[in-house]
């Protein structure tokens, strides 16, 4: 369940607030998050529904509709925007893909209420926000397979594996409005299956780009700033979270490492996990709020960037604040959490595929855990308890030290556990 909102966008946009407070006379103070969750209806709408009020939203000054072109089918696809036109300051830009397969309606969903809302731009925050960020979407990438709920277009293929090819008119489309856009950085919005054996694709995770020579040092990192910032702030909703973290060389047939990996854009994979009674508004809050946080890094993004994760999380207090002073303790903290690390080899069907346990036992202070391998950072959550995917064919042989650490508020390191993975020549492996 997520907990009662706070003003929650006052905080994430508290760099571009201070930008704009000298011009504007009422307090930029608005729980957006809340707001844009009661835009959320009790079912999806369909694709005649959504196109119906795309076209609506042509008629608002603050926006833009056009058909990028017509599917195999005849549908339009359509991209719309929504943003200040009267501007003069400088505008980032956030691109959002959603429903790439047509049965994920979440995506969708959470597409239209933001381009909604902020058309709408209900408070005095929202107008303000406009100044600074242009939002463009593609609410619905696949809609052949939206208008009948296939997950592939209306020849089979699924478009997210079709980035590289870009065989089909859906995907090359999509392409010439990112290239046309420009964007800041761009939003993938999917759903994860109810039930599935990959340990991936057990709770929600967003997939981003991870620190790598071989990358530019600006592109990381956006990506993991911003993905700790992610993590963190689900953690202050109640969303359980998983990050993972791609590198060169990965497949990039896939949307999000294409346009990250391949065409050098900040990108992040969100994945809202179905199933276990999650409702439409849990999953489509899930995607909102990962937008939210994104969004409030491209309208900041010339601000300095810490040269590596973690980032301070929302609760850490300000550098500019004096620090607590220093008491001394009696014995040791109770807050230092213990983690347990457990190494598990993939089923029949995957043997060379293993996934890590992690338990971290309870403390008030914590906040997230990473998962480094060999030094480099694999994945990141925000549970108690957590299981991770270790795909040891990407390992040559030999051992591999896996080190899991957590940390809490003010990005603290809490507690630390390594543990050895021996990769065999037959690409099997163990826990030593």
């Amino acid at each position: 369940m997520v907990k009662p909102a706070a003003t929650l966008l006052k905080s994430l946009v508290l760099g571009i607030t201070l930008l704009v407070l000298a011009q504007v006379s009422t307090p930029l103070s608005a729980d957006i998050f809340s707001d844009l969750l009661g835009r959320c209806p009790a079912s999806p709408p369909t694709y005649n529904h959504i196109a119906a009020r795309l076209q609506a939203l042509a008629n608002n000054p603050r926006c833009s509709v056009a058909v990028l072109g017509k599917t195999p089918q005849g549908r339009p696809l359509y991209v719309a925007q929504v943003t200040d036109p009267a501007s003069t300051q400088r505008q980032a830009t956030l691109f959002i893909i959603a429903s790439q397969h047509g049965n994920e309606p979440a995506g969708a969903t959470a597409a239209l209420i933001l381009l909604e809302h902020f058309a709408a731009a209900p408070t005095t925050l929202e107008r303000e926000i406009l100044k600074y960020l242009r939002i463009v979407a593609v609410p619905v990438a696949n809609p052949d397979g939206f208008a009948s709920g296939r997950r592939g277009n209306s020849r089979g293929v699924d478009l997210n594996r079709d980035w590289s090819a870009r065989s089909q008119p859906e995907t090359q489309m999509v392409v010439a409005a990112v290239r046309a856009a420009q964007p800041d950085a761009i939003m993938d919005l999917h759903e994860l299956p109810a039930h599935s054996g990959k340990p991936a694709y057990q709770d929600n995770f967003v997939e981003t780009i991870g620190m790598s020579r071989a990358l530019p040092t600006e592109l990381c990192h956006a990506t993991t700033a911003v993905s700790s910032t992610i993590a963190s702030w689900m953690k202050t909703y109640g969303y359980s979270l998983n990050v993972y973290f791609d590198y060169p060389g990965d497949n990039l047939a896939l949307c999000h490492r294409y346009f990250g990996l391949g065409l050098k854009v900040p990108t992040f994979l969100c994945e809202a996990k179905r199933g276990g009674g999650r409702t439409l508004r849990e999953r489509v809050g899930f995607l909102i709020l990962s937008t939210l946080v994104s969004g409030n890094y491209v309208m900041n993004h010339s601000v300095p960037l810490p040269p590596s994760p973690p980032t301070p999380s929302p609760s850490a207090p300000s550098p500019s604040q004096p620090s607590p002073p220093v008491a001394l303790a009696s014995g040791p903290s109770t807050e230092t959490p213990v983690v347990a690390v457990e190494y598990e080899r993939g089923q029949s069907d995957d043997p060379d595929r293993g996934q890590l346990r992690v338990r971290v036992t309870s403390a008030p202070s914590f906040e997230y855990v990473t998962v480094c391998v060999g030094g480099q950072m694999r994945a990141l959550g925000n549970s108690l308890n957590s299981t991770w995917p270790l795909d040891v064919t990407s390992l040559p042989a030999g051992r591999h030290r896996v080190t899991v650490t957590a940390f809490g508020r003010g990005d603290v390191e809490l507690a630390s556990r390594d543990i050895t993975v021996e990769v065999g020549s037959d690409g099997g492996a163990r826990a030593r």
